[in-house]
């Protein structure tokens, strides 16, 4: 007899506090099925919701409010960044 692990369980549970990080990547639609990250669906609701955003919001005031609030901010951001940087396994970074 095969094991149902707690994950299964929890996927096939109809509480969404039980779902835990599987809310995180997938979601159902309308017929059920379980789509996820990398889905055309959730492509396209990212980049519909991308649209609406560059459309409605203020872009240049959302920069400035994002901006370092000090030279101290500043530099431990770019520490952040470079040392995020030294992790990726992309060419020429």
């Amino acid at each position: 007899m095969d094991q149902i692990t707690p994950r299964q369980k929890a996927a096939d549970s109809e509480d969404p506090a039980k779902l835990g990080d599987i809310v995180k990547t997938t979601k159902l639609t309308g017929n059920n099925q379980i789509i996820g990250e990398g889905s055309y669906e959730g492509t396209q609701d990212y980049a519909d919701g991308m649209r609406k955003y560059l459309r409605e919001a203020d872009v240049a005031q959302d920069a400035a409010d994002a901006a370092p609030d000090s030279p101290m901010q500043a530099r431990e951001l770019k520490d952040a960044e470079q040392a995020a940087a030294s992790h990726t396994k992309a060419p020429g970074k």
